[in-house]
């Protein structure tokens, strides 16, 4: 299967699933707080949180063992292969006992955290350990999906978690609407979750990759380029680890502040708009990450302006992709959350603006994708300094202006690194091109964004009780028109869909 081919399959996978998941998602929070309360809900949506900060113990192996496999997959070399996976599986294991003892030492803590909860402590407790148990499954068992995705077989990945994952999310919101036992049966599916997806993944890996339960290798020469590859893998992971810290608590840290300032039914309210918000981002991020082994393998084989060719014409699509993203959500995602949650659940227009923004802001990943295709990660202080700006700010602004203070931090870390730094530093390090060719495209579509916010709110209603459908209707059709215009104009944009159909 070409290159394209799999790009499509990874793409449309993750398109369809994302939608499900989506939808699944949507009734089961509407149900989880209806019929279990916006507390336990928020409870829910903090601890998810808390645990996820144990997957920074990963330190961003994932990716750079990912970089490592794409020439040895182009040059069907199985020894390199088996001699990386066996690392991948060592390196995992180390991991996971790690996070077994930290996150066994998180509960003696929780009666802390959530002193000024009513919740029983039994909920709190049992809560987070089906969670914790979640995630640390992954590193004993599911580390395998690495293999998938360098492989150009994200699809699988796709198939296995999203799917299991949609019908888990259908089966507890039937559970917790029809049952009195809910909350009990919500838990045993959540913790069954892991546990069925490890099972079906190792069944296509053996599938797939049988050479890699090969033991007739030289185990004297994989044992001396497994310490080369070691060494590799622990610098660019080292470096890695700074990127990913940063882009984490971007995103998992702001319940952790809202919950800080506020309460839980506030992290309830900011998690059920968080739904939405990063089910966008993931949805783009799920596509570029699907075809970012394609990009990999692309560069293997392509000259430097080929490369750069691509990266311009993916940089089009991206921004066509965003723009559309980003003003649907300002104006349809309060009309969403009304008929979804009620109108007791709704933030004002400042925050859905500057939520608006943060997914233009942090889908602009173009450098992203190619850097980690690259396997360039050295510009560690650039994180870094991320992280600062966000905290900082988040923490300060989020005191006196609460949700939104946070998201103006968000929002400002996110310009300095991805608006300032990112484009220097790829246009340095790889394309050595003038760095007002990477801005033109950009301005060009923040002044269309702005064209187009100023024709929608001609159109559309403030009151959405009167007529909200032709309104919705007409800022969908002013959009999908006036988009598909400005960017099929655009030769870039028209050569990198010509790849696909």
């Amino acid at each position: 299967m070409s290159r394209s081919k799999y790009s499509i399959y990874n793409a449309s996978s993750a398109i369809v699933f994302f939608i499900l998941v989506l939808l699944s998602t949507l009734f089961f929070r509407k149900a989880f707080s209806s019929h279990l309360g916006d507390e336990i809900l928020g409870l829910n949506t903090t601890l998810t949180n808390l645990i996820s900060f144990l997957n920074l113990a990963e330190l961003g192996i994932g990716a750079s063992v990912t970089f490592f496999l794409y020439k040895p997959f182009k040059e069907n070399d199985n020894l390199e292969i088996f001699i990386i996976y066996n690392i991948l599986k060592k390196i995992y294991f180390k991991i996971g006992f790690f996070i077994l003892v930290i996150g066994f030492l998180v509960t003696f803590f929780l009666q802390y955290i959530f002193k000024s909860s009513d919740l029983a402590s039994w909920i709190v407790y049992s809560t987070y350990l089906v969670l914790f148990f979640s995630t640390l499954f992954s590193y004993f068992f599911n580390y395998k999906q690495i293999i998938f995705l360098a492989d150009q077989k994200n699809y699988i990945n796709i198939w296995v978690f999203q799917g299991i994952k949609f019908l888990k999310l259908v089966i507890q919101t039937i559970c917790i609407v029809f049952s009195k036992y809910g909350f009990i049966l919500w838990l045993f599916l959540e913790i069954s979750y892991p546990v069925l997806t490890t099972i079906i993944l190792n069944v296509y890996f053996k599938r797939d990759y049988k050479f890699l339960q090969n033991k007739s290798y030289d185990l004297s020469l994989s044992f001396k380029k497994s310490e080369e590859y070691l060494k590799t893998i622990m610098k660019k992971t080292k470096q890695l680890f700074f990127h990913k810290l940063a882009g984490f608590i971007l995103i998992q840290g702001s319940p952790v502040l809202v919950f800080l300032y506020t309460n839980f039914r506030e992290v309830a309210v900011y998690g059920n708009y968080l739904v939405i918000l990063t089910g966008l981002t993931s949805i783009i991020t799920m596509i570029f990450t699907s075809i970012t082994s394609s990009i990999g393998n692309y560069i293997v084989s392509k000259s430097a302006n080929d490369v750069y060719q691509l990266y311009k014409q993916i940089q089009l699509t991206e921004l066509f992709i965003v723009s559309s993203c980003s003003i649907c959500f300002y104006f349809l995602a309060n009309r969403f959350m009304q008929i979804w949650m009620g109108k007791d659940y709704l933030f004002p227009e400042s925050t859905v603006l500057l939520m608006a923004l943060f997914i233009y802001l942090s889908l602009i990943r173009i450098n992203d994708v190619f850097l980690t295709a690259y396997g360039l990660f050295k510009d560690i202080y650039a994180p870094v300094a991320e992280l600062l700006i966000n905290f900082i700010i988040s923490s300060i602004l989020g005191y006196f202006w609460g949700i939104n203070g946070i998201l103006v931090g968000i929002n400002v870390s996110l310009i300095c690194i991805l608006f300032v730094w990112k484009p220097y530093f790829i246009n340095r390090e790889i394309f050595k091109r003038k760095l007002i060719d990477y801005y033109i495209p950009i301005v060009k579509n923040i002044g269309f964004i702005l064209s187009i916010l100023l024709l929608c709110r001609l159109v559309h209603l403030q009151d959405y009780t009167k007529a909200p459908i032709p309104s919705d209707l007409m800022v969908l059709i002013i959009l999908l028109i006036t988009n598909s215009v400005v960017f099929f104009a655009q030769k870039d944009f028209r050569t990198f869909l010509k790849r696909f159909f």
